[in-house]
């Protein structure tokens, strides 16, 4: 079974992480059957439960959980980077715990970012792909950046994505339809789907130390 990393702000991606769910996937999986692979994807939506801890182990379960769970589906990441940068854990007091993924540089990082640095862009994965959402329309405040800082932050990020990722990196545009919700291009699926296949057939080819020449 070959596990994929979902990595993007929560607040504002849940179309297309439906989209992955219930069209993209399946459809790949289709094209996994001959073989004799599976699709599944690490989805972490619905949150870390947190409650009962103080600020600092809330951040570490947090950034312990995403770790192992990058981890666990090494190589292959897919994220998606809209108009929000995502919450900022406050990781100062973490500094000195080897066990997890944190330099003096992650500070006032979001969590996302911590994701995309740490699957993707730090270990040159050649198996993480990115898309970029253009937004059309007037959406609710809730999809819009959350600052002037967190959207230089991002602007930042996307900057370095580009520049390391290069044609991994894809933009798509979604068209905000009032009380209907977003509406995607139509090749909005199929690029992702066509972006995606081409990689299995190679997956299961080359053992993971080429795949993933860090390990």
């Amino acid at each position: 079974m070959i596990k994929v990393f979902v990595s993007s702000t929560f607040r504002d991606m849940d179309y297309e992480r439906d989209l992955l769910h219930d069209e993209i996937i399946p459809e790949i999986n289709e094209y996994c059957r001959p073989y004799g692979e599976q699709i599944q994807l690490c989805d972490l939506r619905w949150g870390i439960d947190t409650s009962g801890f103080n600020e600092i182990d809330s951040s570490k379960k947090v950034l312990s959980v995403c770790q192992d769970e990058i981890d666990r589906c090494k190589p292959y990441i897919i994220s998606f980077l809209g108009e929000r940068y995502g919450w900022v854990p406050n990781i100062d007091d973490l500094l000195d715990d080897s066990e997890y993924y944190i330099s003096q540089n992650m500070i006032g990082k979001s969590v996302t970012e911590l994701e995309i640095q740490y699957g993707a862009l730090t270990c040159n994965n050649p198996n993480a792909f990115f898309y970029f959402r253009k937004l059309d329309g007037d959406p609710p405040r809730d999809y819009m950046s959350e600052s002037e800082d967190s959207n230089k932050k991002l602007t930042a990020l996307k900057r370095e994505i580009r520049n390391k990722a290069g044609e991994r990196v894809r933009t798509y545009n979604v068209i905000w339809k009032d009380i209907y919700g977003f509406e995607a291009s139509e090749d909005f699926i199929s690029d992702v789907t066509d972006k995606i296949m081409p990689q299995i057939e190679d997956w299961q080819n080359r053992p993971l130390s080429e795949v993933y020449p860090v390990l």
